[in-house]
C-alpha cells in the first residue's frame, strides 16, 4: 500500500518477547501455587452419621514412609468439641481420626489445621485450614395418640431419631396453652 509505514521487523519481535515473558510469568505463578501445601480434600462435610471417618488429605508428603500409622504431632490438628481418639498418618499425605467412640449426636463439629504443619519439601501451611461437619439434629419422626385417659388427658408417644437423655429431654419439653405437663419415661 502506499503511504502506510512499514513496522519492520524489531516490532514483531518486541510484541513475541512480551507474549514470551507473560507466558513464562503465568507457568511460573502456576507452579508456585501447585507446589504450595494445601488440603486437598476432607471427610466428612456437612451432615453426617455418628459413625463416620474423620481425615484429611495434603497434596505432598508429610511424613517419610517409615511414620505411616503414629500419631499426629500435638497441636496440629484440633477438633471443638473434642473427639475420644487420636489423629494419625493414615499414608504420607493423609491424616484420620481414630474415634474411640461414636460422635456425638445433633452436634456441630469444627476442624482445625495449624499453620505450623510442614511437608517434607519444608513448605508450610502457612494458614489455619478449617473445615466443619455436623451430625443429624434431634427430630421426632413420629407421635401418635397411645391413649385416650377417663380424665380426658391424652397420653402421646413420641418417637426419636436418636437415644434421648430423658432428664435433658425433661428439662427441655414444653406443652404450650396448658400449665401442667405430665409425662412418664419408658
Amino acid at each position: 500500500m502506499l503511504g502506510a509505514k512499514s513496522r519492520g521487523p524489531w516490532r514483531s519481535r518486541g510484541l513475541s518477547a512480551a507474549a514470551v515473558l507473560v507466558v513464562l510469568g503465568v507457568a511460573w505463578g502456576l507452579w508456585q501455587w501447585s507446589s504450595r501445601l494445601q488440603v486437598q480434600r476432607v471427610t466428612p462435610q456437612g451432615l453426617t452419621s455418628e459413625q463416620t471417618t474423620v481425615s484429611l488429605r495434603l497434596n505432598q508428603a508429610m511424613i517419610p514412609e517409615t511414620s505411616v500409622g503414629t500419631t499426629v504431632a500435638p497441636g496440629l490438628v484440633s477438633v471443638v468439641p473434642a473427639l475420644a481418639g487420636h489423629f494419625f498418618w493414615q499414608d504420607q499425605q493423609t491424616i484420620t481420626l481414630a474415634l474411640s467412640k461414636p460422635l456425638a449426636g445433633a452436634t456441630p463439629y469444627q476442624v482445625t489445621l495449624s499453620p505450623r504443619l510442614t511437608a517434607l519439601n519444608g513448605k508450610a501451611l502457612g494458614k489455619p485450614f478449617v473445615w466443619q461437619f455436623h451430625t443429624a439434629p434431634l427430630a421426632v419422626p413420629r407421635v401418635q395418640q397411645a391413649q385416650l385417659r377417663d380424665d380426658g388427658g391424652v397420653d402421646l408417644a413420641l418417637r426419636f431419631n436418636a437415644p434421648v437423655d430423658w432428664e435433658q429431654l425433661a428439662a427441655h419439653l414444653v406443652l404450650l396453652d396448658h400449665d401442667v405437663l405430665e409425662f412418664v419415661l419408658d
